[in-house]
């Protein structure tokens, strides 16, 4: 008998003397068996007792997991003419009918399930030696030779599985995987509030399209409200990405070029200045587009006063609803501002993303929210997302929890000044509000690489464009320096070194967060997304780093 690893072993000992375990039991075993870095599969095997050679002891069917199987699945379907159109609308990975029947027959079978419309099975059928023996051969006993080609590929997509019995008589098929344990997460969301970092506070994990976790986790407190997913937050800096999205949407429609000078659009960004040491000098190099979308404008938040040098007749640019009522007038006073350093010099967070909102309104000749809804959230049916509230949306809207020093309580302190129909100061780095529904939404688009349910609304290249590596993840800042390994793209994180992170955590995860945190990631490895809805002061990013933390858990 071979050796045993020491790892084997410990298994082994896990399940000895373990019989007859009822499911909780059996599955807690196996999480603490479970050692690869990758997440494992859960499957299950029943022993019939039958005989398969006799045609009338055949075990076949479907079933559909209600939480999905935690595979993403590639889907090929038959079809021609409008049925190929259904297929794709549905989610269809490949859709074809002689020329994919040529690529199969080659020996390229990308996909790991099959389906036909009754009329594609002349052609179908001559796949049978190909498929059979992998079990993707369509049959309509299993709901895969159908004219509903729509249900079955969303079936499909979303966790339905297939069993057959096997030559002894047994059946063997994964049921999911193995996964975080949720009621630590639950546990995660209740020590905000007890620890008062949060007040009420909600967290939603979906993979492959299903929801895998949603928890609300209320407060109680007095001043505080009972949330849902139709409560509506501050989401402020995870406006950002929206605004960027818009941008590439531009791009992809080739209205500006990442180079172009801003002033191309914005003629008052032409003679700018730039701070050196105590000096005000012109700046040698122009202010493009790309400086804007990477944070190396040389913009900062001008909240951070008293300014470190006098500057003559300075007044405040930060983003306000109080003092500007439309972009134009900001961009107006912003581009009489002093620069912290020469454009493209180093990254800087700052107001960049509010001055791009002026550059779409300029581009697209509409305004910045009547471009937002147009192309983002009306395809995403994001109803509660906009710059403004009405009088049954504040009844919804959130208090906020003050845990700064001395000071801590709920308040709707300046809520009444803000978010106003009447403003057209639509800033696009940290003025929109929203909802758990609506944002995941547009999580939902971004982890499936541009597309909402069959629509379009940006390119996977474009996306690739927002992740990669534009600036180095300035960590010697006191808001970001505790999220390491990570860098900069279009105003997202994007993680490239998971060591000095969480080992566990995959490369290449991506998102942001909003000042009363808001927070979200994209993992498109695993088809990931999370989100994290509370709004409190101070920002931390210790909630993001513990929800991942516990999600990614081995």
């Amino acid at each position: 008998m071979p050796k045993l690893t020491k790892k084997r072993k410990a298994q082994e000992d896990l399940f000895l003397k373990k019989e007859n375990l009822v499911l909780d039991e059996a599955l807690e075993l196996i999480k603490k068996a479970a050692s690869a870095k990758f997440d494992e599969t859960v499957e299950v095997a029943v022993n019939l007792g039958i005989d398969p050679r006799h045609a009338d002891q055949v075990v076949r069917g479907v079933c559909a997991l209600p939480h999905g199987s935690g595979k993403t699945i590639r889907v090929a379907v038959f079809a021609r003419g409008d049925k190929a159109t259904e297929a794709t609308k549905a989610g269809a990975d490949i859709v074809g009918a002689e020329d994919l029947m040529e690529t199969i027959l080659k020996g390229n079978i990308e996909f790991d399930r099959c389906i036909a419309s009754p009329d594609m099975m002349p052609i179908v059928g001559r796949l049978g030696k190909v498929l059979g023996p992998r079990n993707l051969m369509p049959n309509p006993k299993v709901g895969t030779v159908t004219p509903d080609l729509a249900t079955a590929v969303k079936a499909a997509k979303s966790g339905e599985i297939q069993f057959k019995a096997e030559k002894a008589g047994v059946v063997q098929v994964g049921i999911g995987k193995i996964s975080f344990d949720k009621k630590k997460l639950t546990a995660f969301q209740k020590s905000l509030i007890d620890d008062e970092i949060t007040g009420s506070n909600v967290t939603l994990i979906n993979q492959n399209g299903k929801t895998i976790y949603h928890e609300v986790v209320q407060s109680g407190k007095e001043g505080d409200k009972n949330i849902n997913d139709q409560t509506i937050f501050p989401i402020w800096s995870m406006t950002k990405p929206v605004t960027i999205v818009a941008m590439m949407i531009l791009h992809e429609q080739k209205k500006f070029k990442f180079n172009d000078n801003l002033s191309k659009y914005i003629p008052a960004f032409k003679n700018l200045t730039y701070k050196d040491g105590n000096e005000i000098k012109k700046c040698k190099k122009p202010l493009k587009i790309i400086h804007l979308l990477t944070h190396t404008s040389g913009y900062r938040y001008y909240d951070q006063d008293p300014l470190p040098i006098k500057i003559p007749n300075y007044e405040s640019v930060h983003p306000n609803q109080t003092q500007f009522n439309d972009l134009s007038s900001y961009v107006e006073a912003v581009a009489k501002q002093p620069l912290e350093f020469e454009p493209g010099s180093r990254y800087l967070y700052g107001i960049n993303q509010a001055i791009l909102g002026r550059v779409i309104e300029v581009i697209s000749g509409k305004s910045f929210e009547e471009f937002l809804r147009e192309n983002i959230f009306n395809p995403l049916d994001m109803k509660d997302t906009g710059f403004s509230m009405t009088k049954e949306q504040r009844e919804r809207f959130q208090p906020l929890w003050i845990n700064s020093e001395n000071i801590k309580g709920f308040t709707y302190l300046l809520d009444e000044n803000t978010y106003s129909p009447s403003s057209k100061a639509h800033f696009g780095g940290e003025g929109l509000v929203s909802t758990m529904n609506d944002y995941s939404k547009f999580c939902e688009m971004l982890v499936n690489k541009g597309e909402f349910k069959g629509n379009k609304i940006m390119s996977e290249k474009s996306i690739k464009l927002m992740k990669k590596k534009w600036a180095d993840w300035p960590g010697e800042n006191e808001l970001f320096n505790k999220m390491k390994g990570y860098h900069n793209g279009f105003s997202v994180f994007v993680l490239n070194n998971p060591k000095e992170d969480n080992p566990n955590v995959p490369r290449g995860i991506w998102g942001w967060a909003g000042y009363h945190n808001t927070h979200f990631w994209i993992d498109e490895k695993n088809k990931v997304f999370g989100l994290i809805m509370s709004r409190a002061r101070e920002f931390t990013w210790d909630i993001p780093l513990g929800v991942r933390k516990i999600v990614y858990s081995k």
